[in-house]
């Protein structure tokens, strides 16, 4: 019987077409504080316009740590991510 036991970061079998693995992912403030909110990211979409040299995208959290209480969030942010 196969093991159903969940992929592993390094496991570079892809299960489904646009399947990736994503490492660390960290939002910083516009004042230099820093969340690592991996545990907590639902949703990551990024976009690549071709006459663009920039990528833009979106993310959803489950913010189950009070980020608002403890980085403000304005819309100024950066975010870190490794895939």
């Amino acid at each position: 019987m196969a093991d159903k036991a969940a992929p592993k970061y390094d496991d570079l079998n892809n299960r489904y077409p646009g399947d990736f693995r994503a490492g660390e992912i960290i939002l910083y403030s516009y004042g230099g504080s820093q969340l690592e909110i991996s545990g907590m990211t639902a949703v990551v979409n990024v976009y690549q316009d071709l006459d663009s040299a920039f990528l833009s995208g979106n993310l959803m959290f489950f913010d189950s740590v009070g980020a608002v209480n403890k980085l403000p969030i304005i819309g100024n942010e950066f975010l870190e991510f490794k895939f």
